[in-house]
């Protein structure tokens, strides 16, 4: 039999059939409006960056998913955050 689903589970909220990879439900991920401070890309991006992690409680590979980037990446940019916090005496 081929395409046949052996485990997973059904979002509650859309009723999809989702692999038990996920964590949360990738199609409606919750949907957190950000206070957004500062004038410049970088900033903007470690203010939602941090959110994202604070929402799904710093599992990094859960926040690379809604955040659409890879989880290297995402580890790069959070070294870079906390090298960035040394320097400014945080």
């Amino acid at each position: 039999m081929n395409n046949s689903v052996i485990m997973g589970w059904i979002c509650p909220r859309c009723d999809r059939v989702l692999h038990p990879k996920h964590e949360i439900c990738p199609f409606c991920a919750p949907q957190v409006p950000i206070k957004i401070e500062g004038n410049n890309l970088a900033a903007i991006e470690k203010q939602v960056i941090c959110r994202v992690l604070e929402e799904v409680g710093d599992h990094r590979e859960t926040a690379a998913r809604l955040l659409g980037i890879g989880e290297r990446t995402l580890y790069r940019k959070l070294l870079e955050y906390k090298k960035q916090g040394m320097a400014n005496g945080r």
